[in-house]
C-alpha cells in the first residue's frame, strides 16, 4: 500500500544526487580557476618585478599544491572528499590573500578578491550553508586577527571598514548558501511528491488496465483496440445474491461482496489471468490477451474449478449459502479502450456474447461450457459430459458441456 507522504529517503536521495552532480563540475571549476589565476599572477610578477616577493611564494605554493590535489579528486567518487577538497581549494586561496594583505601590505592588489571570495564560495560550492558559514567565519577570524595582531601601524578607520566589508560579503554568501540548500531540498521534496502521485496515478491505471495497455494509454490519445483470434472468456455470476441484497445492510453486503472479489482478484493476479471487469454480482475474467497464449483454455477452466471449490466453502450470508454459475467460451474477440473517463478494458464479440450465455444457462454450481472451449483443452485433462441441447439467445440449439473435475495425473498419461 502507498504511503501518504513520500519517505525521507526518498526525497533526500534526490537531495543528495542534486549535490553530487554539482559537486564534481564545481570542483573542476574552483581548482582550475585557482590554479590558473595563481599562474598567471606568478607570471605577471616576473614579467613586470623580475622575482616573486618571498612572503607570497609560501602561500602561492599553498594554492598550487591545494589545487592540484583538488583536479585529482575529480577522478573519484567520493563526495565528502571532493566537498572537502572545494572548501580547502578556496582556504588556501584566503590565505594567501590574507597573507598578501597583512604580510606584504598588498591591501590594493588582494582585498577586493578577499572580499569576494565569500559570495564566490556560495555560488561555487554545492554545500550546506553551514559548510560556507563555516568557511566565512574562518576568513572574518584570520583577517580579524591579522588587522589587530600584525597591522598595528595602519589606519583604524580603513581597517574597520575592511572587516565590516569582509563581515557583509560572508554574511551575504552564507545567507546564499543557505537558500541554494534549502531550494534544493524544497525541490527534491517536491520531485519525490511528484513521483509519489504518479505512481500511485500508476499503479491505479494498472489496476484497471492490463499493464501493457496501461502503457500504451500513457503514450498515445487515440483509441486501443487489438483483435485476438483465440481467446477464452468466463464470466461467474452469484446465484440469488439480487434478491438477497435487499435483505441485508448495504455496508455489509459491500463489504462481503469486495472480500469474495478480493479473493478471486488474487487468484487471477496468481495465474497470470486478466481480469476484464465486475458487474454488479458477476465477475468477468478472460485469458489469451492482451499477450497470447497457448493454454488459454485450460488456464481459464482450471480457474473456473478453483471458483466452484472456493465459494463452497465460503462463509454464509444471512444464512444463504453462496453459488456460482461459471460459463465459459473460445473464439476470436476485439479488445480495447474506449474514451478518456471511467475507461475500462472492455472485450466485443460474438465470443464474448456466447459465454455470458453459458453462464446464464448454466445451474448452479455448474462450470458449463462451449464445444469451442472443449476443443482447445488439452485431451483428456478433464471429466466432462455433454448436456442436452441447450438453446442460446441469438444461437439457436448449441451442444454445451458440464465441467466435472480434472482427470488424475496417471489417467491423462495412460491416455496419451
Amino acid at each position: 500500500m502507498a504511503s501518504d507522504s513520500p519517505t525521507p529517503a526518498g526525497w533526500q536521495a534526490r537531495y543528495q544526487a542534486a549535490r553530487r552532480d554539482l559537486i564534481q563540475p564545481r570542483l573542476k571549476a574552483i581548482a582550475g580557476l585557482a590554479f590558473t589565476l595563481i599562474s598567471i599572477a606568478t607570471l605577471i610578477d616576473y614579467g613586470v618585478d623580475g622575482e616573486v616577493l618571498a612572503t607570497h611564494i609560501p602561500t602561492r605554493l599553498l594554492v598550487v599544491v591545494v589545487s592540484l590535489v583538488a583536479l585529482a579528486l575529480t577522478r573519484t567518487s567520493n563526495t565528502a572528499l571532493q566537498t572537502a577538497a572545494s572548501l580547502s581549494v578556496l582556504g588556501a586561496c584566503a590565505i594567501h590573500l590574507e597573507g598578501m594583505i597583512i604580510l606584504a601590505e598588498d591591501v590594493g592588489g588582494g582585498f577586493p578578491f578577499l572580499i569576494l571570495l565569500g559570495p564566490l564560495s556560495a555560488l561555487l560550492l554545492p554545500t550546506t550553508g553551514s559548510g560556507v558559514a563555516l568557511l566565512s567565519g574562518l576568513i572574518v577570524t584570520a583577517h580579524a586577527i591579522g588587522l589587530i595582531g600584525f597591522r598595528t601601524d595602519g589606519d583604524t578607520r580603513v581597517m574597520a571598514l575592511e572587516l565590516l566589508s569582509l563581515v557583509s560579503g560572508c554574511a551575504i554568501a552564507t545567507w546564499i548558501a543557505f537558500a541554494s540548500d534549502t531550494s534544493r531540498r524544497r525541490e527534491a521534496q517536491h520531485l519525490a511528491d511528484l513521483d509519489e502521485a504518479r505512481r500511485r496515478s500508476d499503479d491505479l491505471l494498472q489496476n484497471i488496465l492490463p499493464a501493457r495497455i496501461a502503457e500504451q494509454l500513457k503514450r498515445t490519445s487515440k483509441p486501443i483496440a487489438d483483435g485476438f483470434n483465440e481467446v477464452t472468456i468466463l464470466f461467474a455470476d452469484l446465484v440469488g445474491f439480487t434478491p438477497l441484497a435487499s435483505t441485508v445492510e448495504p455496508a455489509r453486503l459491500v463489504r462481503e461482496l469486495n472480500e469474495l472479489f478480493s479473493a478471486f482478484d488474487q487468484e487471477v493476479s496468481k495465474r497470470g489471468l486478466e481480469k476484464i471487469k465486475t458487474i454488479g454480482d458477476c465477475y468477468m475474467i478472460a485469458a489469451g490477451l492482451p499477450d497470447p497464449r497457448e493454454d488459454h483454455a485450460d488456464a481459464v477452466v482450471d480457474f473456473a474449478q478453483w471458483l466452484r471449490e472456493t465459494i463452497a466453502t465460503w462463509p454464509t450470508l444471512e444464512g444463504h449459502k453462496l453459488s456460482l454459475r461459471i460459463g465459459v467460451n473460445t473464439g476470436p474477440v476485439v479488445a480495447g479502450v474506449i474514451g478518456r473517463t471511467k475507461f475500462i478494458y472492455d472485450l466485443w464479440g460474438d465470443a464474448v456474447n456466447v459465454a455470458s450465455r453459458m453462464e446464464s444457462t448454466g445451474e448452479p454450481g455448474m462450470v458449463q461450457i462451449t464445444d469451442n472451449t472443449r476443443n482447445a483443452l488439452p485431451p483428456g485433462k478433464w471429466v466432462m459430459v455433454a448436456r442436452e441441447t441447450v438453446v442460446v439467445k441469438g444461437k439457436g440449439p448449441m451442444r454445451t458441456w458440464a465441467v466435472l473435475s480434472k482427470r488424475p495425473e496417471k489417467q491423462v498419461s495412460e491416455s496419451d
